[in-house]
Formats: C-alpha cells, structure tokens, sequence
C-alpha cells in the first residue's frame, strides 16, 4: 500500500522535480561508494583511514533528505526556486563537503579518494550544462580543493598531484562534452518543437488517422477512398445572406459554419473510419457536407436518418447563433437532403486536395434553386428542411410525420411521365419564433 502511494505521488511531481529526487538517491550510491574506495585504498596501503561517521554518513545522509523532501513535497514551487538550481547547488554541497572530509582520511591516499568523489560529481552535470559551466564547477572546485590543502596543511604527495591532473584533465574533457551534448540537446528539442508544430498545422487540414497512415509510409492519395459510394449530401444556405446589412454577419456565419465542422467531427474515428460527416465545400453563405462517404455513418446508421440529425443539429446552432447577432428582422435558412453515388478522388494539381463529386450534390444544388423558387412564390416559408423523396422514404415513420409534400414544379422532369416525377418534402422550423421572442425579450 505505501509502495502504492509512493509511485502514485511520483507520478503527480513535475519533470523537474521527478529529476531532482533520482539524482538525490544518486547520493546514497555515490556516498556508499566512496566508503568502500576508502577501505580498498586502506588495504593497498596498509593504511588504516581516519573514518569518521557524522562525516560520511550523518551529513550526507542529511543532505539527501533535504533533497528528498524538497522535490517529494515540491517546496520549490512555493518558494519561487527552480528545481534544477536546487539539484546543482546540493550537487555543490555534497562537492565540498565530500572534499572536506576526504582529505582528512589518509595522507598516503587521500587524492584518490577525492579523485573518485570529484569524478562522480561531474556525472552529475553531464548533458545539462555547457562548456564553460561545467569548466567554472570544476576548476573551482580544483582551487577549492588547493586551498584546502594550504588551509588544513596537507602534505601534498604523488596522490594529489594525480588527482591535480587528472582531474583537471577529467574537467576540461567533460566541458567539452557537454558542451556537444548541450548543443545536440537543444537541436534535439527544436527538431521535436518543429515537428510537433507541423503536426498540429497537419491537424487542420488532415483527418488524424491521415497523419497516421503518412508518419507510416502510407502517400496521401491511399488515406481516403477514391471508389464510389452511397451517401446523402446536406446542403445549408442562409437565405438571402446578401440582403443582411449587419457589419458582423460573414463574422457571425463563419463561427456558425466552424461549429458545423466541430459538429461533424465529433463522432470521428479513425480506426473504423466513420465519422458523422465530411464537409465537402464552405462558402460566404453555404456549407455543404456528405454523409456515409467517404466515412461511414456511426452504429451502422443509415445516412438519411444521420442526415436529418445534422440538420436539425445544423439549424439549431444557426438559431442560437443568430439570436445573439440580434438583427431586426428573422433570418432564415435551408437545408436540403439528397442521396445517391458519391466519388472521392484526389486532385492531380499541386496542392494535392480531397473532392468529391457524384449524383447528391447536383440534386441538392437543384433542390436548392427549386427551393429558391417556391420562397418566392410563398409556398415555402421561413426556415426549412428540404429532402427528395429517396430520402424520404429512407426515414422512419416516425420521423417522416414530420415532413409534408412539398408542391413545387421540377420543370427538368417531363409532366407527362408521372412515375419518374420527382416528389419533394419539407419540414418546416418553427424555431424562427426564438427570433422575434428574443428581440421583444430584448
């Protein structure tokens, strides 16, 4: 159980704090080393050491809790103090101390021990500090350790010329190397940061699941059908968009037209491709989307019943979205639904884009114009959902009591043939009340 909460609060601590703590247990390993080198060197010169255990156990071990406790706790955050400088200023800490102490131990063998202590610090900054950081930690602590001699008056030996001279040698390569490493780092990161950018640029124009297919080797032709398929085309259309004298309507259309496509990508999944629909086109006062192609319809959903709930959905917005504009007068708009075989295909000139082409959006561009016609001539009147009849009887019958026939003259269809006459219906929004109800609430 206390294993449990130990992994769960590391989890919750911050990149830094979560670095900090792990080079803090590095201490233990670090202290419990120089222990066993003190003892190897004692028997290699028959040398006994002056152990003494407030100096290599009692302080050390105080240090590493203060570490601990600072990064488990995050007190940094409160005090306003960045992690990492805590981590180098204990990392200092531990320096000269084990700097302090290891001189004391044997004067046949005391350069070694803090040889091996200042090798092991370093390690401590590899890869997070440059060249002249790393160069300034270790020649300071290499006057520091000179000064000590003079001040504590050590007999300077074989040992501390060695570690003189390696560890300033040790020093200056490890300036170098981090130095590489610092600049490898920061190439690294700006690589990632570029790419991650491209990525979310990607995310604009490209389903997911297209990045996806691409990053695999995939080319961008293969990530949508380019076969034909059977969907419905919903087309919407603010009515008389040009006759709104308002300085904020294309303002108001675009964010309504942004909600359309968020609406649509709500039920988008990439690995069994569906999704609730595929804007085909937006306009100044028109947004035009496919149904069940290229995507499929989710659950297994029949497109026209999928269709007719993104209208409504469509219209909704519309509504909730123009009542804030707060115009003198109703705007109204128009959905139309028709159905048939779409085709996907991929354009040959650069860029390359995604269109489709097919049977429901001629019908529906027509419906529209037939549409227009019968405003004019006052059969069909404020805000409405406009199908033909394959959509029609597509729905179930309970969704169809909602619609009524709509009487208007298709005069591409010959009046002589009967059977191949196109029937239309529409379902007329009453939400057009909200409208005037909101402004007199105004």
């Amino acid at each position: 159980m206390l294993w449990r909460e130990i992994k769960k609060r590391f989890k919750e601590l911050d990149k830094r704090n979560k670095s900090g703590l792990i080079l803090s247990l590095f201490g233990v390993v670090g202290w419990s080393s120089a222990i066993g080198i003190i003892y190897f060197f004692g028997l290699i010169f028959n040398q006994p050491p002056q152990f003494n255990v407030s100096h290599f156990i009692i302080v050390p071990s105080a240090l590493i809790i203060i570490s601990i406790v600072l990064n488990s706790f995050e007190l940094n955050k409160r005090w306003g103090i960045n992690p990492n400088n805590v981590t180098v200023f204990l990392t200092n800490l531990h320096g000269i101390w084990g700097l302090y102490v290891s001189l004391q131990i044997n004067s046949d063998y005391n350069g070694y021990v803090v040889l091996f202590l200042f090798s092991f610090g370093l390690l401590f900054i590899k890869g997070s500090f440059g060249f002249w950081a790393t160069l300034t930690f270790a020649m300071t602590h290499l006057i520091l350790a000179g000064a000590m001699l003079l001040a504590m008056n050590i007999k300077i030996g074989t040992d501390e010329y060695i570690f003189v001279i390696f560890f300033a040698l040790y020093g200056t390569s490890s300036a170098f190397v981090n130095e590489f490493n610092r600049r490898r780092n920061f190439h690294l990161k700006s690589v990632i940061a570029q790419r991650r950018h491209g990525y979310e640029q990607l995310e604009k124009i490209l389903f997911p699941h297209q990045i996806t297919q691409i990053a695999s080797g995939s080319g961008v032709e293969d990530t949508l059908p380019i076969q034909q398929g059977y969907g419905c085309c919903v087309m919407f259309e603010v009515v008389d968009s040009a006759d709104i004298k308002h300085e904020m309507a294309q303002e108001y259309i675009r964010e309504i037209f942004r909600l359309f496509s968020v609406e649509l990508r709500k039920s988008y999944d990439g690995n069994s491709q569906t999704c609730s629909g595929f804007r085909v086109i937006e306009l100044n006062n028109r947004f035009v989307c496919s149904v069940g192609f290229p995507f499929h319809c989710p659950g297994h959903e029949r497109p026209s019943r999928v269709s007719l709930e993104m209208a409504k959905i469509f219209i909704q917005i519309f509504q909730e979205r123009i009542l804030q504009m707060d115009y003198h007068r109703p705007i109204h708009c128009a959905v139309v639904i028709a159905a048939g075989e779409l085709e996907g295909f991929f354009t040959r000139g650069f860029p390359i884009e995604y269109h489709l082409h097919g049977e429901p959006l001629i019908k529906a561009d027509h419906i529209n114009e037939l549409s227009k016609q019968a405003r004019k001539s006052g059969v069909l009147k404020g805000s409405a959902v406009v199908i033909e009849d394959r959509v029609y009887n597509s729905l179930r019958s309970q969704e169809r009591l909602d619609f009524k026939p709509l009487d208007i003259q298709d005069h591409e269809t010959d009046e002589g043939d009967r059977e191949s006459m196109q029937k239309f219906y529409s379902l007329q929004v009453l939400q057009d009340e909200a409208q005037s109800q909101g402004r007199k609430s105004a």
